[in-house]
């Protein structure tokens, strides 16, 4: 089937701070970009950014588990993403990324970090899917309105309690396999449908904000009925 689905992606030059804090307060207008990949000043390098964005787009054209990432993340109505490409993420914190998440009462916005490996394509594509699966599993958990808020709503859907501002890295089983199944993807092979439907189902995410919700109750309604063993 073809890709009629559009990611709004921006790159920045480099990224201006105060503008963080100041899109944490102002509401989503329609029409304004979701994704935006930038680097600080210090550390400006044309070529993550540029990796960053060709990985993303060649994600977006040979992944359709992560074009419905993408979708969730632009159709919630208030998450804004900003992604920093980085060269030490890994040998500093050993992580090949790290999502950490802001709430207001107006919107969530998400700061991905991401690590670019200039030699390794596939470790960008699972960095960047991983990261944005879990963006995609915060807008799935509902609307929240602060920082606790959304805290409380992670505890609850994890079984545990959370806080999304430690620096203790939180995984979650969700993000593992939605990353798992992009990189899949994107072997040259047949294309195949989106994963996203049944990973949301499975990992109890039913208030996806897109039209897949309605798709993803009945699939779990059916489920519960039995149909799907009787085979009507």
């Amino acid at each position: 089937m073809r890709n009629t689905h559009r990611i709004t992606l921006v790159v920045l030059a480099f990224a201006v701070w105060g503008r963080a804090a100041l899109a944490l307060e102002t509401p989503v207008e329609p029409g304004q970009p979701t994704l935006v990949v930038r680097s600080p000043p210090a550390t400006a390098n044309r070529w993550e950014r540029r990796m960053v964005r060709d990985a993303i787009l060649d994600l977006q054209r040979g992944s359709a588990t992560f074009r419905d990432l993408v979708r969730v993340i632009e159709r919630s109505g208030r998450l804004l993403v900003f992604l920093d490409p980085s060269t030490d993420l890994r040998t500093t914190y050993a992580l090949i990324g790290r999502t950490r998440f802001s709430a207001t009462t107006t919107r969530v916005v998400a700061f991905v970090e991401v690590h670019v490996d200039p030699l390794d394509v596939t470790q960008r594509r699972l960095a960047i899917a991983h990261e944005l699966a879990h963006v995609a599993e915060v807008a799935c958990l509902g609307p929240v309105d602060s920082q606790d808020a959304l805290e409380q709503a992670m505890a609850r859907h994890l079984g545990r309690r959370c806080r999304s501002r430690s620096d203790q890295p939180i995984e979650t089983d969700f993000a593992v396999a939605a990353g798992q199944a992009v990189l899949r993807e994107m072997v040259p092979t047949p294309a195949s449908e989106s994963r996203f439907r049944a990973l949301a189902l499975v990992h109890r995410l039913p208030a996806c904000p897109t039209q897949l919700e309605a798709e993803i109750v009945h699939t779990a309604e059916w489920l519960e009925s039995g149909s799907a063993v009787d085979g009507n």
